[in-house]
């Protein structure tokens, strides 16, 4: 960490505003991306989030570049700043599309992707800044990104990283030639801040201490893969008294997964966003019953006990549930087959749904096929499905196809973190 300032009459303008910010800066550095990113152990799919955000953060970034630069009141600065903005684009354009190959990421998808909440407000505050303040205030504005990511990259840099991937990032931001551009930068904030009043430095502080808060916000946003509230969707899938120990079809040990939900419900309700509970609905004399010539034992009819959710499940009063295989005709593994599922998810602008219930190997596997196929990304939540296993080892072949399709599996400790 470089080491604190003392402001002294001979300070600069900039090693003021350096030292304002060094809790920020110090909180950086201890964030569990940037320690993950030297040590190896940053969990691959929160770097990939980051990139793609850091991507999409360029875009605007360089648009409130060229903006400022257009507001210049020096044809230097003109130049140096819309030369910032065309690097910004080009450079990190070829560095980020590079990582989208490791990827398997096209840079059409990334383009595509929704701008996560940070990234958003960090972007429209710049933006804002940079149209209606004067030039000293955005430039202060637009500084933490030079900066922050320069004194950042050069920490990196020192301590190195054991995954390339992560090497390549850091050799990127903290190479000689981003810091001439860094250097630059911070010598157009000090003639600035000489020729303006108390008033307007005061504002340039303000302005560089909050987008210094937005950069750490950023790191954070990363690490935890940040969703809009409403995006996301847990389902739930038959959890049901004749599929627990002692029912008529029991999955084993299918009461053990009751808890496990209960927490994903929990987190639900903490996180806002909706909670979907599939069930087998059948009528008494249903295809799929062993007295009609079907391969299971009467269960989950419609309005028995066996058929109700399980006890101590803690289904929210507003969950949506799913009645599936309701007709004597017709079977339904999925919670998506013969139902209004996906009209539902579409309507309340789902886009990743959480997966979990019983069993496995049946019900849960075809649920997420469909999902799948139907466009929604899927997190398994590996803890918290059983499986029948007709066969031994239905359930693990159940897992290896739903991964291979597409699903994320995850555990609790993943998706709260």
């Amino acid at each position: 960490m470089s080491a604190p300032l003392l402001v002294t009459p001979q300070t600069s303008f900039t090693d003021e505003l350096w030292v304002s910010i060094e809790p920020i800066y110090a909180a950086i550095l201890r964030h569990p991306f940037i320690a993950g990113l030297t040590d190896g152990s940053l969990p691959r799919e929160r770097f990939e989030f980051y990139a793609v955000q850091d991507a999409l953060y360029l875009r605007e970034f360089a648009r409130a570049l060229a903006i400022a630069g257009a507001r210049a009141p020096k044809d230097d600065w003109i130049v140096m700043l819309t030369e910032h903005a065309a690097g910004a684009l080009r450079v990190e354009r070829t560095l980020h599309e590079g990582f989208f190959r490791e990827f398997e990421l096209t840079a059409e998808a990334a383009v595509a992707t929704p701008l996560a909440p940070t990234t958003l407000a960090y972007t429209n505050y710049l933006l804002a800044v940079a149209y209606g303040a004067p030039f000293h205030e955005a430039l202060a504005a637009l500084l933490p990104c030079y900066w922050i990511y320069w004194e950042v990259g050069k920490e990196l840099a020192r301590a190195g990283s054991p995954n390339p991937l992560y090497a390549r990032w850091i050799g990127t931001y903290g190479s000689p030639e981003f810091g001439a551009v860094v250097g630059a930068v911070l010598e157009a904030t000090n003639e600035v801040a000489a020729q303006v009043g108390d008033a307007e430095r005061a504002a340039m502080r303000r302005h560089f201490r909050t987008t210094s808060r937005y950069e750490w916000m950023f790191w954070d946003m990363g690490y935890r893969c940040e969703r809009w509230p409403f995006e996301d969707a847990l389902l739930v899938v038959d959890v049901q008294r004749d599929f627990l120990p002692g029912g008529a079809l029991a999955v084993p040990h299918g009461d053990a997964v009751v808890p496990v939900l209960n927490r994903y419900l929990a987190l639900a309700r903490q996180m806002r966003f909706p909670v979907f509970a599939s069930r087998d609905w059948h009528p008494p004399n249903h295809c799929s019953f062993s007295s009609r010539g079907g391969p299971w034992p009467p269960h989950c009819v419609a309005g028995t006990t066996g058929a109700e959710f399980a006890p101590g499940l803690e289904l929210p009063p507003d969950a949506v549930v799913i009645d599936k295989a309701t007709t004597e005709a017709q079977d339904a593994y999925s919670a998506f087959s013969g139902t209004t599922l996906t009209q539902q998810f579409r309507a309340r602008g789902v886009k990743r749904v959480l997966v979990g219930g019983l069993a496995t190997d049946y019900c849960v596997l075809n649920t997420v096929r469909d999902a799948l196929r139907e466009g929604f990304d899927v997190v398994l939540l590996t803890d918290a499905i059983r499986a029948v296993d007709v066969k031994p080892g239905d359930g693990a072949r159940a897992e290896a196809e739903m991964r291979n399709a597409g699903a994320q599996p995850a555990a609790y400790a993943d998706i709260a973190a």
